[in-house]
């Protein structure tokens, strides 16, 4: 990132894409029985939580 000290190479930018598509395939896999409220219920506890931390 610009800025930051350090710049992806394309190859890095590749890699990194993979392990998000990874990320959001496992994602989908973990949350699929729950219903759009109760991931919605989720990630608000979850950001409440990290904010007290």
């Amino acid at each position: 990132q610009e800025g930051s000290g350090f710049v992806l190479t394309p190859e890095g930018h590749r890699q990194a894409q993979a392990v998000w598509d990874m990320a959001r395939r496992q994602q989908d896999r973990v949350f699929a029985p729950f219903s759009d409220e109760e991931k919605a219920l989720f990630a608000d506890m979850l950001k409440r939580v990290i904010v007290r931390c």
